[in-house]
C-alpha cells in the first residue's frame, strides 16, 4: 500500500440524546455547539518482569501493557438546552408559570434606601406599581424605586417610608418558564451522534459516541459575562451488543 500523508481537519455537528435508565435514546436534540470534545483512550500501565539474574539484573525480560482505567470523555459547549443546563448546574427542573393577576393594596412596610420584598416576583413593568399611604393618598413615583423582576421596592424619600403602606401592581404572565433547583449531585448517560466533516477533502463522516456516563466537571460562573459555557466529563461505556464505546466512520 502506498503511503498516504492524509492530513485531517475535522469539524463536527453533533446531536445528543439522554438514556432513560439503561434504554438508549431513539431521537436526538441538536445540534449542540460543542467547543471541546476530548475522547481519551483506555489508560494502560506496563506490567514488567524484571530480571533478578546476574548479568541482566534490573532489565525488563518482558513487559505487557495492562488496562487500568476506562476511556474518558470531556466536553465543553455553549448551547444550553434545558437538559444540558440542568446537568451543568446540578438541578431538578420544574415548570414556572403565573397569571397576569392584579394585586390590589398589598400592605407593606417600606424602609429608606433599603430594598423590601413584595409578596410576588416577576411583576408587569407595563403597569407601574402604585404606592399609597391610604387608598386615597398616592405617593409620587419619584419617591420610591421598584425592581419589577425581583419584586422589590425601595423608599427614596421620607414620604414613602413607613408601616402600612399599600402597593398595587400586576404580576407578569409566565406560561412556559423554567425553575432550576440547583446545586445537587446530577449525572446522566448521554449519546452523541452526527456529522464529522473532513474539511480538506470535503468528505463527510459520522461520529457516534454510543454511551458515556457524565457529570459536571467545572464551576459555573453566573456573573463573568459572555456566553454561558458548560462542561461535562466522565467514562466512555461500551453498551451491550456493541464492540466499542464510540465509532468514527469516514470515506477518505
Amino acid at each position: 500500500m502506498a503511503y498516504d500523508h492524509r492530513p485531517m481537519y475535522v469539524q463536527c455537528r453533533l446531536n445528543y440524546g439522554l438514556y432513560t435508565g439503561d434504554v438508549a435514546p431513539t431521537t436526538y436534540l441538536g445540534p449542540v455547539n460543542i467547543t471541546k470534545l476530548e475522547l481519551n483512550s483506555i489508560k494502560q500501565e506496563q506490567e514488567r518482569l524484571i530480571s533478578n539474574m546476574e548479568g541482566s539484573w534490573g532489565e525488563a525480560l518482558a513487559s505487557v501493557a495492562k488496562p487500568t482505567d476506562p476511556g474518558t470523555i470531556t466536553m465543553e459547549f455553549n448551547s444550553m438546552p434545558q437538559e444540558l443546563l440542568s446537568l451543568v448546574i446540578g438541578a431538578d427542573v420544574s415548570a414556572l408559570t403565573q397569571t397576569n393577576d392584579a394585586v390590589p393594596d398589598e400592605v407593606i412596610t417600606t424602609v429608606l434606601d433599603t430594598w423590601v420584598p413584595l409578596a410576588n416576583r416577576f411583576l408587569d413593568s407595563a403597569t407601574p406599581l402604585v404606592l399609597e399611604t391610604s387608598p386615597s393618598t398616592v405617593i409620587a413615583t419619584t419617591k420610591y424605586e421598584v425592581d419589577y423582576n425581583a419584586g422589590l421596592i425601595r423608599a427614596l424619600h421620607a414620604d414613602a417610608v413607613g408601616v402600612g403602606k399599600l402597593a398595587t401592581y400586576k404580576k407578569l404572565a409566565i406560561t412556559a418558564g423554567e425553575s432550576y433547583a440547583a446545586g445537587k449531585a446530577k449525572s446522566a448517560y448521554i449519546k452523541l451522534y452526527g456529522t464529522a466533516l473532513e474539511k480538506i477533502t470535503g468528505n463527510a463522516g459520522l461520529l457516534t459516541i454510543y454511551k458515556a456516563s457524565v457529570s459536571p466537571s467545572s464551576a459555573y460562573d453566573w456573573v463573568k459575562g459572555g456566553f454561558a459555557t458548560g462542561s461535562l466529563t466522565g467514562d466512555l461505556i461500551t453498551p451491550t451488543g456493541f464492540g466499542s464505546p464510540y465509532l468514527f466512520e469516514y470515506n477518505p
